[in-house]
């Protein structure tokens, strides 16, 4: 309920008064933040038309805040994240300003290491933690790594 309470909020402010394209930003981040992510839903909230929408949209992909997936036609907020990589191979991302971490299966870690700072987006709700994928890395915690290192074969290959 607090959700939708949100979207009322948000869609008032874009309605009544002149806004710029910031406030749609901070909108669409809000909007992205709280799982709204297909296109028809983020021109309701805004209230704004389709080209303009587009091109805001557009523009929050060049600054790499938003990642557009072709394959589900949805939207999503991309977030600096400290990986925590385990043994197992699975890890969390720890997003500076958020309580709870999210969990990265090893099919979604690309080739993050313990202590990287990535992009990563949530992509949906598991049983207890929000699922993320890492889209880039963006810092290296370690540039030179001394050992043997092992490669883990999953399901994919």
């Amino acid at each position: 309920m607090r959700f939708l309470g949100n979207l009322i909020f948000f869609w008032k402010i874009c309605k009544n008064k002149g806004v710029n394209n910031t406030d749609i930003k901070e909108v669409i981040l809000n909007s992205l933040n709280h799982g709204v992510n297909k296109f028809n839903e983020l021109q309701f909230i805004t209230n704004i038309n389709k080209k303009e929408l587009q091109a805001i949209l557009d523009s929050m992909i060049q600054e790499q805040k938003v990642l557009y997936d072709k394959y589900y036609n949805e939207y999503y907020i991309l977030k600096i994240a400290t990986l925590i990589v385990k043994e197992a191979g699975y890890a969390f991302a720890s997003v500076e300003g958020e309580e709870a971490d999210y969990y990265i299966s090893p099919d979604d870690l690309l080739d993050g290491y313990n202590g990287d700072k990535a992009l990563v987006f949530p992509y949906e709700k598991g049983s207890k933690l929000v699922n993320a994928r890492v889209y880039k890395i963006i810092e290296r915690a370690n540039t030179t790594v001394i050992g043997v290192l092992g490669v883990k074969k999953t399901k994919k290959g």
